[in-house]
């Protein structure tokens, strides 16, 4: 990882919107085609293609590229260079797709659930809601989550866990049962936000060390029957219902290791020498 400073925060100050061509570029991204209408059936079936196909990574915050939150700046890194991100950059240009196409969204801020129990400030997450026969959470952006976007409200089943999301106080919850119980996700606040607002978050995540993506460089990736996820010097494999961890080493390499999970874009970078902390 570099030891200078990420670039400072910024970031397109409304909902993103894409262009038609990068509209088309989008979709040709995910394996899809025009015309796409503004339907719960399209929304679900974006929603899946999306996360079938970019990988949430955070490769550049330890290769020392700066991310920054633009429009034109992310579909470069995403849709031309067959790239992945986290939260603020697949959701945020999952959101100017979903508004080109007509879709009503709105940017909204999270607090995740960390494993020792305390909650993390607002806007660490950014989900989107959708109006689509009501309003659906809809999130491309958080790892290993749903595939399929449901009302807020709603309890439903995927193979790798149960989700629901459950009222509270001022917003929702997001909570996930894989066998041992319902354990929450994150809260969302519903209230719309401008997508600068995040940058700041964004930066801090990139530059400070007590945030998580600065810990270890990861990949990871859905798949149809699964995910594969390489996290620092592991690759964890899940597939069916069943989990594998195995070294990178044990495996031959890095390379041995992602390659036939991940787009040779993706290769690549793994292939990069990290600079400073691991």
């Amino acid at each position: 990882m570099s030891s200078e400073p990420a670039a400072a925060p910024t970031g397109d100050g409304p909902v993103p919107l894409l262009s038609d061509e990068r509209i088309t570029t989008y979709l040709a991204r995910m394996g899809l085609t025009e015309p796409v209408a503004p339907t719960v059936d399209a929304l679900e079936q974006l929603h899946l293609a999306h996360v079938l196909a970019v990988p949430f990574e955070n490769l550049d915050i330890h290769l020392g590229r700066p991310i920054r939150l633009d429009t034109a700046g992310l579909h470069d890194k995403i849709v031309t260079r067959r790239r992945g991100g986290f939260c603020y950059e697949l959701n945020g240009l999952f959101a100017g797709l979903l508004r080109g196409i007509g879709f009503d969204v709105a940017l909204v801020g999270s607090s995740v659930w960390m494993p020792d129990g305390s909650l993390s400030p607002p806007l660490d997450h950014l989900a989107l809601l959708v109006e689509a026969d009501g309003t659906r959470l809809v999130d491309v952006g958080f790892g290993e989550t749903f595939t399929v976007p449901h009302r807020l409200g709603a309890e439903w089943t995927e193979p790798a866990a149960r989700w629901r999301t459950v009222p509270i106080d001022g917003g929702w919850r997001l909570q996930a049962d894989e066998g041992a119980g319902w354990t929450d996700v994150y809260d969302l606040d519903t209230a719309p936000r401008r997508f600068n607002e995040f940058g700041p978050r964004c930066h801090w995540h990139q530059t400070d060390d007590d945030s998580f993506f600065r810990h270890l460089p990861f990949v990871s990736q859905a798949k149809p029957d699964g995910r594969v996820t390489i996290m620092g010097d592991h690759r964890i494999v899940r597939s069916d219902g069943t989990r594998i961890e195995r070294s990178v080493a044990e495996l031959g390499g890095i390379l041995d290791a992602a390659t036939g999970h991940f787009d040779a874009s993706v290769l690549e970078q793994l292939e990069q020498p990290a600079e400073g902390r691991q």
